[in-house]
């Protein structure tokens, strides 16, 4: 379904020994990054300071963030503080998955938006994923493309029990590609999530170790066949 850029991406991303606080080889904390992913149109890279300017261009616009659970970006501080906040707590602490998706074949290899996966609670037995998308790239099915790579990853690399994702109930768009990667909806966090003076529910989603399992092995039947 999707391809590593490289054979020594369970090398790079954490095991289940990593992920219990083990140390894994001689890498340095400070190097982990997550590794590259390929699907058939996209590319999903971890981030770099070098991202902040893109980043940029689509956070301060308030179309692209209306769900999501922070701001319209004011200026590049804000991105810049996000991108930071990636590397030094989420790469280098947590390891945890965080992308910048780009298009194959588009000029200068354009940044669509990003996607991740982080730890919902303290045991890391459960992850949650998130994800962002330019406006302009709505509707063309990018992000289950990119959702349906970094769901597999997190499995295969991760010792979780569970894949979750929240949204905004309005925003169809979102729990539609909860949907396609395999996630069952568990039902809607009533008045959750406040924005201004405004409450929204939540709706949540799920997808069980077992359940991708099945899944996985199935797809990968049909593939050979």
């Amino acid at each position: 379904m999707y391809k590593s850029e490289h054979d020594e991406s369970k090398q790079m991303s954490p095991s289940s020994k990593q992920a219990n606080g083990e140390a894994a080889g001689s890498q340095e904390p400070s190097q982990w990054r997550p590794p590259v992913l390929e699907t058939q149109r996209l590319r999903l890279r971890p981030l770099s300071l070098d991202d902040v300017m893109s980043i940029y261009e689509y956070a301060k616009n308030s179309e692209n963030v209306r769900y999501t659970g922070f701001d319209r970006a004011e200026s590049a501080k804000d991105t810049l503080e996000f991108v930071e906040h990636t590397l030094n707590i989420r790469y280098n602490e947590r390891h945890e998955g965080e992308w910048a998706i780009e298009l194959k074949g588009s000029p200068g290899a354009e940044m669509l938006g990003t996607i991740g996966c982080f730890f919902a609670k303290d045991d890391r037995k459960i992850v949650e994923l998130g994800y962002i998308l330019t406006q302009d790239h709505w509707g063309k099915g990018y992000v289950s493309e990119a959702a349906c790579a970094v769901r597999d990853w997190a499995f295969e690399n991760y010792d979780i029990h569970r894949l979750q994702a929240r949204c905004v109930s309005e925003n169809i768009g979102s729990w539609k590609i909860m949907e396609k990667i395999g996630m069952q909806c568990e039902g809607t966090l009533r008045k959750f999530f406040k924005r201004g003076d405004h409450y929204w529910d939540f709706k949540i989603y799920s997808l069980l170790r077992e359940e991708w399992s099945q899944q996985f092995q199935r797809h990968s039947a049909q593939d050979k066949g």
